[in-house]
This record gives structure tokens, C-alpha cells and sequence, in this order.
């Protein structure tokens, strides 16, 4: 019957229409897929007409219909059959569905007591040939079984309700639940609102706060370059005494060669071994030249991938050369574990600090013979980080003193300005690093200790 046309008698009557639904739920054909489903009213046989006028496709006719109106010719014998028919045991018409009680014959408590004795009367002395039957009912729970499956008659209440019993019935649920969305949605609004305004207030103390670290950077970047040139200042005077010893060779050199160009025959060996002294001492001098612009010189800081040993080799062998007296009580060492290992660092700031202790050592030693200068730069691996250590043999400090010595503008020397530690304690920790002073027995000089975190990911060298 799916997407047929099917005539019932109306949608309450028990045996013109809900006898057959019962059947097509069973079978899988709810009325909702059916083409279409039309209510004609009573007479029924209207209902029989159609189908067998090819008006519609099937109709719900009660029990033994067909026969009666074959007999009477009301419908051509054969012109009509019954779907999906059934056998059961004392009902010789064909029928499609389960058989039920048919129309119940009861007085009500105000019938007329006259109308129910005449009704009883000719229901009891009706003729067996009459084509009327009755009996006792016996189980009407086929009936209120069917009335159970369709949610129908008393089990109505069953059936899920549409959306006007919903609206009905929850009303004030409803309008509770819609209330509290309209507050939600105000709500939500009212945050985004105050999301937004708190949004770019957060975005302009950002811009402020990145303006603000822009600035410190520029002026930590001009105290660094600034103390860089008082490191320059504070070695004028060795710069000036170390830059005349090559000088003074390159001149005595030049005046022999030029001696030696006079005389016949010329040394062509004495002339070459002069022309080789002076190249030495002009490389010599423009080695000193060299490091002396580099930490002049004013640039942003610049990080790159650097083994230390690379960094600290080349700045002892130029303050050697600064400090020629120093060089005899002078010691370098580097942990051989420190090799192929890496640092992510500013090679020019690193080499300021490391030049920085160096110079304080050199100044702390100075009143001292030249035979009791120790100074000795241990550089290892401890812990993943690179530990370097400055010692020196001066007279170290008191303890009053040494509290103080990373504070800004303080110093014990008098041509000092008192911030080259601090300068140099701020470029380590910017490094991730620490800078500080490390506990000496009183009178036994002074040893200075920073950390340099390495690369995790280095490996060490192959020795």
C-alpha cells in the first residue's frame, strides 16, 4: 500500500478505518506513506464503488460488506478482492485484519426502561435466517490492545503531543526558557563589548610596554658602548706605551734598511730578515688597532652561534699584549669538554665582560712586583654551562666593600666611573647567565665567577 490511494469511513471509526491502520503500522506503511489517505463518511458503500469505479486504489469496509453487495448486485461478483487475506476458524468472509467484538448492545443507567425491553425483545426473537447474530462477549482486549498500539481512545494521552499541546502544556516553561536566552544573548553581547574594550586597551599597553623595552634596549645598548669606551679610556695609557714598542722597532728597522741600501755590496739576507721584523711589528700594531676599534665601535648587539673558547683565546692574547708584565704569572685554562660546544651569544659583549675582569685584575695587581702577579683564567664545563673564572693576587677586599661592588657608580679606583661590573653583571644574565664574586680567604686576591648556558642540543668534540 506504500504511496497508494486509500479510502477510509473517518479517523475515529473503529472498524472503517483503525482496524486497517493497526495492520499498516504492523506491515511497515504508516499513513504518512501512503499517497493519499481520504475520509468519505457513511454510507460505506460509496467506499466499495469507488475502488471498483478505479477511483482510488483500496478502501477499509467492515467484514462480509463485499458479500452482501454481491448478493443484492449492488457490485459485480469477482470485480473486487480482499488484500492480504485471512482465514479464521468460524468467518467465511474474507477479511485482511484480526477479527474483533463488533457493535456492543448495552442501556445506559437513563435508557428508557421501555426501549431496552423492546430492544432485548427483538434482538431474542430474531429469525436464524435474519442475517442478524448475536452473543455474550466474552474479551473486548483485542479492542483496548489496538487502542494501546495506535495511542487511541483512552491510551490517547500516550501519543506524542503536537506543538500546540506543547505550547499548552509548557507554556510558562517556555517563556521561562526564552527569557533566560534573551538574558544570554544580552549578556553575551554586553561581554563581547567589554571584551573588545579590554582587547585594545591590552593592545596599546602592549604597543606602550614594547615602546618602553625598545627604549631600555637603545639606552642599555649606549651604556654598554659607553662603557666600552671607558674600558678604552682606563687603557689609553698602555695602549699608548704598547703601540710605541712596534713602532719604535718599525722605525729602527726602516733607518738600517735604509743604512744597508747605501752600502755596495748589499746583504741581501740582513735586508729580507729587516723587511720581515718590520711586517711583524706592523701586524703586531695593527692587531692592538684592531681590538680597540671593535670595542669602539658603536653597533646593535648581534647574537650569533659561538664556541667560547674562540671568544676567551684571542681577548688574554691581547691583553697579554697590553700587560707584557703579566704574562709570566699568567695561566689560561680551558676544559677540553668545552670543545664543539656552543653558546648562542654577542661575541663583542662577552668579550667586554671577559676584558673587563681581566682589566680590574690588572689594576687590583699593579702596586704589586712584578714576580708576585697571578693571574689565571680557568674556563670548564659545569652542569651544561660554561663556568669561566678570573683570579687574580691583589689584595682582594674587605667584606663591607665587596657587598658593594655590583652597585651602580661605585668604585675604588679614583679615575674609575663605577659601572663597568654592573654593565657587565647585565650583559651576563642577558645571556641567561650569572655574574658574581667568589668567596676568597681575606688578603688572598680576588676571583670573579660567571655562567654562560650552552646549547642543549651541542655534542662534545672528538678529542
Amino acid at each position: 500500500m506504500r504511496n497508494q490511494r486509500l479510502l477510509a469511513a473517518a479517523p475515529d471509526a473503529f472498524g472503517g478505518w483503525r482496524t486497517a491502520w493497526r495492520e499498516l503500522e504492523a506491515a511497515g506503511v504508516p499513513p504518512d506513506e501512503l499517497q493519499s489517505l481520504t475520509f468519505t463518511g457513511f454510507p460505506l458503500g460509496n467506499i466499495v464503488h469507488a475502488v471498483a469505479q478505479g477511483r482510488t486504489d483500496a478502501g477499509v469496509i467492515p467484514v462480509c460488506l463485499i458479500e452482501r453487495m454481491e448478493r443484492d448486485g449492488s457490485v459485480a461478483s469477482g470485480a473486487l478482492r480482499v488484500l492480504a487475506p485471512r482465514r479464521d476458524k468460524g468467518m467465511p468472509c474474507g477479511h485482511s485484519t484480526r477479527l474483533y467484538p463488533d457493535w456492543p448492545l448495552a442501556a445506559l443507567r437513563d435508557t428508557p426502561e421501555e426501549a431496552a425491553r423492546r430492544l432485548a425483545v427483538a434482538v431474542l426473537t430474531a429469525a436464524p435466517d435474519s442475517g442478524i447474530g448475536w452473543t455474550i462477549p466474552e474479551d473486548y482486549g483485542s479492542v483496548r490492545e489496538l487502542m494501546r498500539e495506535l495511542r487511541v481512545g483512552p491510551y490517547a494521552h500516550l501519543a506524542p503531543p503536537g506543538l500546540a499541546e506543547l505550547i499548552r502544556r509548557y507554556w510558562y516553561a517556555l517563556a521561562a526558557v526564552a527569557t533566560l536566552l534573551a538574558a544570554l544573548a544580552w549578556h553575551s553581547r554586553r561581554i563581547d563589548t567589554v571584551v573588545r574594550l579590554r582587547t585594545a586597551e591590552l593592545r596599546e599597553a602592549l604597543a606602550a610596554r614594547d615602546l618602553a623595552q625598545a627604549e631600555a634596549r637603545r639606552r642599555q645598548d649606549e651604556l654598554d658602548h659607553a662603557a666600552r669606551l671607558g674600558i678604552l679610556g682606563e687603557l689609553s695609557t698602555t695602549l699608548a706605551h704598547e703601540l710605541a714598542q712596534p713602532l719604535t722597532s718599525i722605525t729602527n728597522y726602516a733607518n738600517g734598511l735604509m743604512r744597508n741600501l747605501g752600502r755596495a755590496p748589499q746583504d741581501t739576507g740582513r735586508l729580507a730578515e729587516a723587511g720581515r721584523a718590520i711586517r711583524a711589528q706592523a701586524e703586531r700594531a695593527e692587531h692592538i688597532l684592531r681590538h680597540v676599534r671593535q670595542l669602539a665601535r658603536k653597533a646593535p648587539p648581534e647574537r650569533r652561534r659561538v664556541e667560547l673558547a674562540e671568544l676567551i683565546s684571542p681577548v688574554c692574547e691581547w691583553f697579554l699584549q697590553l700587560h707584557p708584565g703579566i704574562a709570566p704569572g699568567f695561566t689560561l685554562s680551558l676544559d677540553a669538554n668545552l670543545q664543539g660546544r656552543h653558546l648562542l651569544a654577542d661575541p663583542l659583549q662577552i668579550e667586554q665582560v671577559l676584558l673587563n675582569l681581566l682589566q680590574n685584575a690588572a689594576d687590583a695587581m699593579a702596586g704589586q712586583p712584578a714576580s708576585d702577579r697571578r693571574l689565571a683564567v680557568d674556563a670548564r664545563l659545569d652542569n651544561g654551562q660554561a663556568f669561566v673564572t678570573v683570579c687574580d693576587s691583589g689584595p682582594g677586599l674587605p667584606p663591607e666593600l665587596a657587598e658593594r661592588l655590583f652597585e651602580p657608580f661605585f668604585t675604588t679606583r679614583p679615575q674609575g666611573l663605577g659601572l663597568g661590573l654592573s654593565i657587565c653583571r647585565s650583559i651576563v644574565e642577558r645571556h641567561g647567565g650569572h655574574l658574581q664574586r667568589a668567596d676568597t680567604p681575606p688578603e688572598s686576591g680576588m676571583t670573579m665567577a660567571f655562567t654562560l648556558p650552552l646549547e642543549p642540543t651541542s655534542r662534545p668534540g672528538i678529542h
